[in-house]
């Protein structure tokens, strides 16, 4: 589940364009999905936690959760994980591979 809008739960705030944690149930992701606050429920996968120094679990974008989202969520969500200097000049290719190179650098650097 990508968040669409900036999302509360008991364990963490969601800005737009982040992957939502497994704390939501069933009755929750309706209620999110009716307001058009989240998409991609049904392409939810909490198994691909990685975890870094710090002990939190980071879940990054797949690139076809990347894929589902334009070029403006794209640069925000890579701006949350910190990868601050892409544009939504770029093509939408360039963002998505970027993003990934991006996270699978930070996947590599926990290890």
């Amino acid at each position: 589940m990508i968040a669409l809008v900036i999302i509360t739960s008991q364990v963490k705030t969601y800005k737009p364009g982040e992957k939502l944690g497994s704390e939501f149930n069933e009755e929750d992701i309706k209620r999110l999905k009716r307001l058009k606050a989240i998409e991609g429920a049904e392409d939810f996968d909490d198994s691909e936690d990685t975890f870094f120094g710090d002990g939190e679990p980071a879940e990054f974008l797949t690139e076809k959760e990347l894929n589902k989202l334009n070029k403006a969520k794209i640069v925000e969500y890579a701006g949350s994980i910190g990868l601050d200097e892409l544009k939504a000049e770029m093509s939408k290719e360039e963002l998505v591979d970027a993003v990934l190179n991006y996270t699978e650098e930070m996947e590599n650097a926990a290890e």
